[in-house]
């Protein structure tokens, strides 16, 4: 072998490597999505239990991260299995028509409360782009915590229609447990 053939082959292995180092896997049993949204009488509070998540998180590097998620919407709960079907009709988010939920990241920045981070979140046929702080914490050499929490508007996003009965806003928390491939 000449010597540009080993220094191709070096660089490649040292690329996946670093690729490999900095690249998660979700912790499904760990990880929460959230939400909460006052009704007229009380606040209602719900989770989604179906996220998948491709996740690349390197802190020295921001420019090569990615923070991407989807989430199936059949697999919201409110504890009410009647309301829960409701949401998932065509009055609210149309599970059949749009099964899933997706942010797209666009950018992280450093901050000085942690992390921004700037994408596209879609819900039903609508994308809109979406700011927000996060925490990242190094938990040990493997695993890694995200958290984060912010408020939407659901009208924007075409889910219900305005009423009294509703409030607009919601909000929502999220919690990631990842563990390093």
């Amino acid at each position: 072998m000449n010597l540009l053939t080993i220094l191709l082959l070096f660089l490649i292995s040292f690329c996946e490597s670093s690729l490999a180092q900095n690249s998660y896997e979700l912790d499904k049993k760990k990880s929460t999505v959230k939400f909460e949204i006052k009704n007229l009488f009380w606040t209602v509070e719900g989770t989604f239990s179906k996220i998948k998540t491709n996740i690349f998180f390197d802190e020295n590097n921001l420019s090569n991260s990615v923070l991407d998620a989807e989430i199936e919407v059949k697999s919201i709960s409110t504890e009410n299995s009647k309301r829960d079907e409701h949401l998932l009709s065509a009055d609210f988010f149309d599970a059949r028509k749009f099964p899933l939920i997706t942010f797209t990241t666009k950018e992280i920045k450093k901050s000085n409360n942690g992390y921004l981070l700037v994408g596209y979140l879609k819900i039903k046929d609508i994308s809109k782009k979406l700011s927000f702080q996060f925490e990242y914490k190094k938990l040990d050499e493997k695993r890694i915590s995200l958290k984060s929490g912010f408020e939407l508007n659901r009208l924007d996003y075409g889910v219900g229609e305005p009423t009294i009965m509703i409030g607009d806003n919601v909000s929502v928390s999220i919690q990631i447990f990842a563990v390093q491939n």
